[in-house]
């Protein structure tokens, strides 16, 4: 993506298609607010035998490379724990846990977070301690506009 924008050819093309990993990149990269230009989201072209270990840390929170200065130690534990805690109780199927923790570390830093539950009230499929429905909050969806590009 960054060749295809350095390039200038990227105005081009009129869809992203994404499969697994790649849609947690290719959703802020469609999706992210006006505000960020493609040249932001991407960041600047790095040859790979100039990329190090020590680069990460000028990795702009704009850019969506940015998302891998979240993914420390203590973040993901963290969040793990946190979403541990809401699968004990019934409010998380153990399943959801890993895309909870991404949606936070990189579609949050966009203001695209949208951690929708499966439904309102649902009775719990996944093992859980209690037992009984769970009642979910209502979720707060946020949608950015898009503009057609010209």
């Amino acid at each position: 993506m960054r060749g295809l924008h350095a390039a200038d050819v990227l105005p081009r093309f009129g869809a992203i298609s994404c499969v697994s990993g790649g849609t947690w990149f290719g959703l802020p990269f469609s999706f992210a607010p006006a505000a960020y230009s493609d040249g932001q989201l991407l960041g600047p072209v790095v040859a790979p035998g100039d990329i190090t270990v020590s680069g990460l840390n000028y990795i702009s929170g704009q850019c969506l490379g940015g998302a891998l200065l979240n993914l420390t130690d203590l973040r993901l534990s963290g969040l793990y724990t946190y979403y541990v805690g809401e699968y004990v109780t019934g409010h998380l199927p153990y399943d959801k846990i890993w895309s909870r923790i991404l949606n936070d570390t990189i579609l949050n830093p966009f203001g695209l977070d949208i951690p929708v539950p499966i439904s309102r009230s649902i009775r719990a499929p996944w093992p859980r301690y209690g037992s009984g429905t769970a009642d979910l909050p209502t979720p707060s969806i946020r949608f950015a506009p898009i503009a057609p590009s010209s």
